[in-house]
């Protein structure tokens, strides 16, 4: 009896393993029909997706996605930030970003996230105006710490400083509620002075 178990707990595993070998691909749920695209947004294909309604509400931020949620709901803490969003949340149709996203992954493109924002950091930036708010890990002024080479040193910044519809702009630290900086003058004196840094580009800058 002992002999007759195994041999059948042997053939059942064959069998599972034979379904699991033969089975299709398992795709999110978003995307069963549709393939994963073949090429990744250019800039304009991505500022013709965005909500411009936010273009004067849009909270930027770099390796601290949890901190910046935090803070846009912590309307007591944070009022300045009503109303804002981060920059995924400001594609049209609402769930554009994440559908973009699970279609990508589902073809097995792992680093999909960083090149959607290689093209996305650069048009949200484009079209951002007003006051701009940025949330930050670590580094005070101009000097962005260990995110010197991320999205926003590279390709939102250098876009932002240069663009005569930002009016000022602060800096904001995951790890001090309280700390709010105004770069506005440092940010101007750059303007004028056709300083700002182009895009992709990395400078340290005294304060």
């Amino acid at each position: 009896m002992r002999l007759k178990s195994t041999l059948r707990s042997s053939a059942l595993t064959a069998a599972a393993l034979l379904v699991l070998a033969t089975a299709s691909p398992v795709f999110y749920p978003c995307c069963e029909e549709h393939p994963p695209p073949t090429a990744f947004m250019t800039v304009d294909e991505c500022k013709s997706h965005l909500d411009t309604r936010y273009k004067d509400r849009v909270l930027f931020w770099s390796g601290v996605l949890h901190a910046a949620e935090a803070m846009l709901k912590d309307q007591d803490g944070f009022p300045y930030l009503d109303h804002h969003k981060l920059m995924r949340h400001i594609f049209l149709p609402a769930d554009f970003f994440q559908e973009y996203m699970a279609r990508f992954r589902s073809g097995l493109e792992t680093a999909a996230n960083v090149k959607f924002w290689d093209a996305c950091s650069q048009a949200v930036a484009e079209v951002a105006e007003g006051t701009i708010y940025v949330v930050l890990p670590d580094g005070r002024g101009l000097d962005w710490g260990t995110r010197a080479h991320g999205h926003w040193a590279r390709l939102e910044f250098p876009v932002l400083c240069a663009k005569h519809t930002v009016t000022r702009m602060y800096r904001l630290s995951a790890d001090d509620p309280l700390y709010k900086e105004d770069l506005t003058d440092k940010v101007m004196r750059l303007r004028n002075a056709g300083r700002c840094p182009p895009l992709g580009g990395f400078e340290r800058y005294p304060d």
